[in-house]
């Protein structure tokens, strides 16, 4: 039961990744547009290297969530399979 729980609450977290990086490419590109248009301003420059960062955040965090997820359902499908071969 507690890998269920584990599974479910990190599939939940997982399904949120993709709309928060939807939210961060969207401000990406704006702040992308603006270095573009203005070559020299210093702060857009900032914006986008710290858009990057969170593109690299989410990524870290989607890959410890996936391997989370995919570990928990894994072990429960090992245990259902035991108890039906019994």
């Amino acid at each position: 039961m507690p890998l269920f729980v584990i599974g479910i609450v990190c599939a939940m977290a997982a399904g949120c990744v993709f709309p928060v990086f939807s939210i961060y490419l969207s401000k990406m590109l704006i702040a992308l547009i603006n270095v573009a248009l203005d070559n020299t301003d210093q702060e857009a420059i900032d914006d986008v290297n710290g858009y990057a960062l969170g593109f690299f955040i989410i990524a870290i965090i989607c890959f410890i969530l996936q391997t989370i997820l995919i570990t928990c359902f894994f072990m429960i499908g090992d245990l259902v399979t035991k108890r039906i071969r019994v």
